[in-house]
Protein backbone atom coordinates (compact mmCIF):
# COMPACT_ATOMS: atom_id res chain seq x y z
CA UNK A 1 0.00 0.00 0.00
CA UNK A 2 1.67 3.55 -1.04
CA UNK A 3 2.11 5.95 1.50
CA UNK A 4 0.76 9.60 1.43
CA UNK A 5 2.65 12.07 -0.52
CA UNK A 6 5.36 14.40 1.09
CA UNK A 7 3.42 16.95 0.39
CA UNK A 8 0.24 15.61 1.95
CA UNK A 9 1.65 15.35 5.10
CA UNK A 10 2.87 18.62 5.17
CA UNK A 11 -0.72 20.07 4.63
CA UNK A 12 -2.23 17.39 7.66
CA UNK A 13 -0.05 19.05 9.75
CA UNK A 14 -0.88 22.42 9.47
CA UNK A 15 -4.81 21.02 9.17
CA UNK A 16 -4.46 18.97 12.16
CA UNK A 17 -2.67 21.71 13.95
CA UNK A 18 -5.62 24.31 13.02
CA UNK A 19 -8.29 21.75 14.06
CA UNK A 20 -6.42 21.86 17.78
CA UNK A 21 -6.40 25.31 17.56
CA UNK A 22 -10.24 26.04 17.07
CA UNK A 23 -11.17 23.06 19.22
CA UNK A 24 -9.52 24.60 22.31
CA UNK A 25 -10.04 28.15 20.99
CA UNK A 26 -13.71 28.66 23.50
CA UNK A 27 -12.14 26.10 26.20
CA UNK A 28 -11.07 27.16 29.68
CA UNK A 29 -6.94 27.29 29.05
CA UNK A 30 -6.86 25.50 32.83
CA UNK A 31 -8.99 22.63 32.10
CA UNK A 32 -6.92 19.18 32.14
CA UNK A 33 -6.34 17.36 29.30
CA UNK A 34 -8.01 13.92 29.88
CA UNK A 35 -5.26 11.48 27.96
CA UNK A 36 -3.07 13.91 29.68
CA UNK A 37 -4.10 14.51 33.63
CA UNK A 38 -1.05 16.17 34.20
CA UNK A 39 -1.45 18.93 31.75
CA UNK A 40 -4.15 21.79 31.01
CA UNK A 41 -5.28 22.85 27.93
CA UNK A 42 -2.59 26.05 27.83
CA UNK A 43 0.23 24.04 28.52
CA UNK A 44 -0.66 21.56 26.09
CA UNK A 45 -0.89 24.44 23.62
CA UNK A 46 2.18 25.95 24.48
CA UNK A 47 4.39 22.50 24.26
CA UNK A 48 2.97 21.85 20.65
CA UNK A 49 3.72 25.30 19.63
CA UNK A 50 7.09 25.26 21.16
CA UNK A 51 7.60 22.42 19.37
CA UNK A 52 6.70 23.36 16.06
CA UNK A 53 9.05 26.00 16.21
CA UNK A 54 12.10 23.87 17.97
CA UNK A 55 11.77 21.28 14.74
CA UNK A 56 11.40 24.33 12.41
CA UNK A 57 14.38 25.76 13.73
CA UNK A 58 16.29 22.29 13.06
CA UNK A 59 14.86 22.08 9.72
CA UNK A 60 15.89 25.62 8.24
CA UNK A 61 19.16 25.33 10.21
CA UNK A 62 19.92 22.04 9.23
CA UNK A 63 21.15 20.93 12.77
CA UNK A 64 23.32 18.16 13.24
CA UNK A 65 23.68 18.67 16.88
CA UNK A 66 21.01 19.24 19.18
CA UNK A 67 19.02 22.72 19.36
CA UNK A 68 18.06 24.36 22.73
CA UNK A 69 14.02 24.81 22.62
CA UNK A 70 13.24 28.35 21.82
CA UNK A 71 12.30 30.48 24.58
CA UNK A 72 8.87 31.41 23.33
CA UNK A 73 5.82 31.68 25.13
CA UNK A 74 1.64 31.39 23.81
CA UNK A 75 -0.31 34.34 23.88
CA UNK A 76 -2.50 34.61 26.34
CA UNK A 77 -5.55 35.70 24.20
CA UNK A 78 -7.70 32.85 22.66
CA UNK A 79 -7.67 34.30 19.40
CA UNK A 80 -3.92 35.23 19.54
CA UNK A 81 -3.28 31.65 20.73
CA UNK A 82 -4.84 30.04 17.82
CA UNK A 83 -2.95 32.24 15.40
CA UNK A 84 0.05 31.60 17.23
CA UNK A 85 -0.83 27.36 16.75
CA UNK A 86 -1.93 27.64 13.28
CA UNK A 87 1.41 30.01 12.30
CA UNK A 88 3.94 27.35 13.86
CA UNK A 89 2.20 24.73 11.74
CA UNK A 90 2.05 26.67 8.97
CA UNK A 91 5.75 27.71 9.36
CA UNK A 92 6.77 24.23 10.02
CA UNK A 93 5.31 22.53 6.88
CA UNK A 94 6.92 24.89 4.94
CA UNK A 95 10.46 24.31 6.20
CA UNK A 96 9.69 21.24 5.81
CA UNK A 97 8.67 21.27 2.02
CA UNK A 98 11.29 23.68 1.39
CA UNK A 99 13.79 21.74 2.36
CA UNK A 100 12.06 18.59 0.63
CA UNK A 101 12.46 20.37 -2.68
CA UNK A 102 15.64 21.19 -2.33
CA UNK A 103 16.64 17.27 -1.88
CA UNK A 104 14.79 16.23 -4.65
CA UNK A 105 15.32 18.83 -7.24
CA UNK A 106 18.34 16.57 -8.25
Amino acid sequence: MAGLGYERYCTELVAEAASFAESVGDADPAQQVPTCPEWTLAQLGEHLGKAHRWVTTIVEWRATEPVALPEVAAPDGTVERAAWLRDGARDLAAALLDRWLERTRF
